[in-house]
């Protein structure tokens, strides 16, 4: 059984092959070490947002011997005078009364600072919550992806799979979505996928149109999927697989949106507006600050299915993949 410091090593990527095979089937026979994984990989990303980048500066240790030894041989001042003390209690008083300013106006200070500290903390805690909920979505997706021959659910052109949140039907009827999963991104508000299949899907949109339109809108909760891209051979569009280039985007938070393929400018309103978690096809979640590189886009700059693999957007769950 694999200890924690196994654990460690396979998030820190320092096993050897036999090593890391052993925990990865570890993992996949004991569900609830993932917990233990995801408690232990929230951890590091919490240290390593703390982490320095800025190197000391060059032979900083003899300046610092040098100041001491300076300070250590020079003279003291003379120590002043004592002042007299007035036997005026107003005087005494008025002391008294300036000091409990000054000890009030530093608690203002140091709670102020100590609400900003909390609120920082507060959002960079629910991004690591976000990014280890988006991982165990990339266990999920990858389960599908071995079992259909490498590829991720796609969606489609028709109903009922003719939106971005679609990708949930699809790995329910594949099994593979793991306890503890939420299509919500931060702890407080968690939330389970739904457990629709397409058929009760296809049933909703035939005999119940605007409970279908109204579904399909919270499907994929506060979370966007690749809508893929245009493809002759693969009856119009195609999807991602997960033999292409690890840094495509496969979900992410979902966009700043005033509706289906709408998208605002500005980050995702999951993180108040502070950035956007994106989850890569390799795993690995980025949380970019902006839309420099814009996930939610086309090359034409629209949040429709792109022309290539390279430009296929991520978009919230009632989203089209092409225009209607």
């Amino acid at each position: 059984m694999p200890m924690d410091e196994n654990l460690v090593g396979y998030l820190l990527k320092a096993l050897d092959a036999d090593e890391q095979r052993t925990v990865e089937r570890y993992l996949q026979e004991h569900p609830e070490a993932e917990k233990r994984l995801a408690e232990m990989r929230q951890g590091l990303d919490l240290l390593a947002r703390d982490a320095g980048d800025d190197e000391p500066p060059t032979k900083l240790w003899v300046r610092t011997l040098a100041l001491v030894a300076e300070h250590k041989c020079r003279a003291l001042p003379a120590a002043p005078p004592a002042l007299a003390r007035t036997a005026t209690s107003g005087r005494s008083g008025w002391w008294r009364r300036a000091d409990v300013l000054v000890a009030a106006a530093l608690l203002v200070v140091v709670g102020a600072l100590g609400v900003s500290w909390l609120a920082r903390f507060r959002v960079d805690s629910q991004v690591v919550t976000c990014q280890n909920n988006l991982r165990q979505f990339h266990h999920a997706l990858m389960s599908y992806a071995d079992r259909h021959n490498g590829e991720f659910p796609r969606v489609g052109v028709r109903p009922p799979k003719n939106f971005a949140g679609s990708f949930v039907p699809a790995l329910n009827e594949a099994h593979t979505m793991p306890p503890g999963l939420s299509v919500t991104c931060t702890g407080d508000l968690s939330r389970p996928p739904a457990d629709l299949t397409f058929a009760d899907l296809d049933t909703m949109f035939q005999q119940r149109p605007d409970e279908f339109a109204s579904t399909i809108r919270t499907l994929a909760g506060c979370y966007a999927y690749s809508l893929g891209y245009r493809d002759a051979d693969s009856e119009g569009l195609a999807g991602l697989n997960k033999w292409m280039d690890g840094h495509l985007p496969i979900m992410a938070d979902a966009p700043p949106s005033d509706g289906r393929n709408h998208v605002r400018d500005g980050n995702s309103d999951n993180h108040g507006g502070k950035g956007q978690n994106i989850l890569c096809l390799d795993g690995h979640v980025e949380f970019r600050t902006n839309r420099a590189i814009d996930p939610y886009l086309n090359r034409e700059g629209r949040a429709f299915a792109g022309s290539s693999p390279f430009d296929a957007p991520v978009a919230r769950s009632d989203a089209m993949p092409l225009p209607e």
